[in-house]
């Protein structure tokens, strides 16, 4: 089972005060670890992140990744429990994918597979290079990290933040504007529970179950679309970057945001 005593002592100090005081300003370090790009594409599996093997990967993964990074780009997996079956693929290595820009805009590609996925990557790369930013839904996703064989942390306590999430959303009756969808492993495995929010483009470390309904609050205070460079971070405290940063623009926001409040 996990247990915080698995961190370094001076994280699990910080996540302890955290799990008290949201407003606590939990681990500095956290900030600028997002990877820098301009998209992602999560591409969805059948098969929960809890069952992944340690390195999820496949020929497709690997073909697109290799495509889209010039153009900043990231591909990873994701599953979404309302969606748990791919029924209208014909092909059984294929998949649904969606993908989130920088732009603010979204798309989504009803299957994408060996034989397409050339022509899929050059439309992702023509939607990168859209300089106008427009949001094209009033949808957030939410990805939690929940890679069990990849890190225990990420299994336990990424479970633990996706059935909250769940619930919140449930109960404010926000399942047809927000989903939570679970994914692989985004880097980060210390800072369990790892939440990645789009369109927004913010990723989020450190997340626990009490902070979820300040999470919601927070998304549905940032409800106009697309985010600009200079928007407040969702949880600043909690925040690791966003889309469309590089590490020295996410630490730059966070300063100028820790010196507002």
């Amino acid at each position: 089972m996990f247990t915080w005593r698995r961190l370094p002592a001076r994280l699990a100090n910080a996540v302890a005060g955290a799990r008290h005081n949201s407003q606590l300003s939990v681990v500095p370090e956290l900030v600028g670890t997002a990877p820098w790009h301009q998209y992602i594409v999560f591409l969805r599996t059948t098969m929960r992140p809890s069952e992944y093997p340690s390195r999820m990967t496949s020929q497709l993964q690997r073909h697109l990744q290799l495509r889209v990074r010039e153009s900043g780009g990231l591909v990873n997996f994701s599953w979404f429990p309302e969606k748990s079956s791919l029924t209208n693929l014909r092909d059984p290595l294929a998949y649904e994918a969606t993908a989130f820009f920088q732009s603010g805009s979204s798309f989504s590609y009803p299957e994408v597979n060996m034989s397409n996925v050339d022509g899929v990557a050059a439309s992702l790369e023509a939607h990168a290079r859209e300089q106008s930013p427009k949001a094209t839904s009033n949808h957030t996703h939410i990805y939690v990290c929940t890679h069990a064989a990849r890190d225990c942390r990420c299994g336990t306590a990424g479970g633990e933040v996706a059935a909250a999430l769940r619930e919140e959303v449930k109960s404010r009756s926000e399942t047809e504007r927000i989903f939570v969808s679970e994914t692989a492993h985004v880097g980060g495995h210390k800072y369990a529970a790892n939440v990645l929010v789009y369109p927004h483009g913010d990723w989020l470390g450190l997340v626990t179950p009490d902070l979820v309904p300040n999470l919601l609050d927070a998304i549905m205070d940032h409800s106009k679309l697309p985010v600009s460079p200079n928007t407040t971070p969702l949880l600043y405290h909690h925040w690791r970057g966003r889309m469309g940063l590089d590490k020295d623009q996410q630490l730059d926001l966070y300063q100028r945001t820790t010196a507002q409040h």
